[in-house]
């Protein structure tokens, strides 16, 4: 339900990762409104009664964090919550394509990929937070909000990663703006 979905989110901080996103936002305003929350760690937050006390104090609760969604025709979800979005169109593998197998990846990949990943955190989410990258003018407002803490982490990884984030930012903003075009 949203009113534990959003204390755990405060309480535990986690990536959130959800499936059939089109059946559960269906009818369910209060969930949308917690994945509609703001752009940013001070905007992103819900105001709820608490009921836990006599007082019937409203409550900030923070549902500032990653939110991974899937589902069939998700593209057509409402624009409150596809504008707030990064959209990867996924497809079916076509006949004769060939795909790497999640299965038989080797043993530890994903614990190394997620200590890595701890340790970058760790490591630099001060210049994260502090990196200012260029955001190109191709991408309207609302994508350079959503794209902005992936250019900034790219920009603190130096090397190749920043032009190959924007081009990236580029690609896939104009993939689903073709998608959405009524032209």
């Amino acid at each position: 339900s949203p009113s534990v979905l959003f204390r755990l989110i405060e309480k535990y901080q986690p990536t959130l990762f959800v499936d059939e996103i089109e059946t559960i936002l269906r009818d369910n305003e209060e969930l949308r409104g917690l994945f509609n929350a703001g752009h940013t760690r001070d905007s992103a937050f819900v105001w709820r009664v608490d009921t836990s006390t006599d007082d019937f104090e409203p409550k900030r609760f923070s549902v500032w964090g990653m939110k991974a969604v899937a589902g069939i025709n998700a593209i057509k979800l409402a624009e409150t919550v596809t504008s707030r979005s990064i959209i990867f169109e996924l497809r079916r593998k076509k006949p004769g394509e060939n795909v790497d197998r999640l299965r038989y990846a080797e043993p530890l990949l994903f614990e190394r990929l997620v200590a890595q990943l701890a340790r970058f955190a760790e490591d630099y989410s001060d210049k994260v937070r502090h990196a200012r990258p260029i955001l190109p003018d191709a991408l309207g407002d609302r994508e350079q909000d959503n794209f902005e803490p992936l250019l900034q982490i790219a920009y603190v990884a130096g090397g190749h990663w920043p032009d190959t984030a924007v081009k990236a930012a580029l690609k896939i903003a104009g993939s689903v703006q073709s998608n959405q075009s009524t032209a």
